[in-house]
This record gives structure tokens, C-alpha cells and sequence, in this order.
């Protein structure tokens, strides 16, 4: 998850906008969308939005686009 976040800044900065400018962050999770999965992936994606609070939407999901691929962030600022 901590490159997700990584990823998500790097994102942001991209295009000129802060952690404040986003509105809804949906974050897809591969394997059941669990408390246990959840509480790991939280902490590193508040982190990444420094205390800024878009609404957030947890979808769980079968698999992503390759097996690798975990954790999922869309954001729409």
C-alpha cells in the first residue's frame, strides 16, 4: 500500500493539485474487502492525503488488471 500512496502524491503533484482538491478516493482491494484488510491499508492511505478527508468508497474486488496487483486507488478531484 505505501507505493499506492507514493503514487497518489506523485499523481497529484502531476497535475498541479493538493490532498485538499480531492472529493472521492475509491480504493479497490482484490481478495475480500475484510476489517483485517482494511485496518492494513488505512494508516498508509491517510498518510498520503495529509489530514485531508475526501469521501471514501472501499469496493472489494475479485482481481485487479494483473495478478500482482493488489490495492487500487481512483481519485476524482
Amino acid at each position: 500500500m505505501n507505493i499506492v500512496s507514493l503514487n497518489v502524491k506523485a499523481a497529484l503533484d502531476a497535475v498541479g493539485t493538493k490532498p485538499d482538491d480531492v472529493v472521492i478516493a475509491r480504493i479497490y482491494i482484490t481478495n475480500s474487502l475484510t476489517s483485517k484488510k482494511l485496518e492494513e491499508v488505512m494508516p498508509p492511505f491517510l498518510d498520503a492525503f495529509e489530514g485531508a478527508q475526501p469521501c471514501v468508497t472501499g469496493v472489494g474486488v475479485e482481481a485487479l488488471a494483473a495478478p500482482d496487483l493488489q490495492v487500487k486507488m481512483e481519485l476524482v478531484i
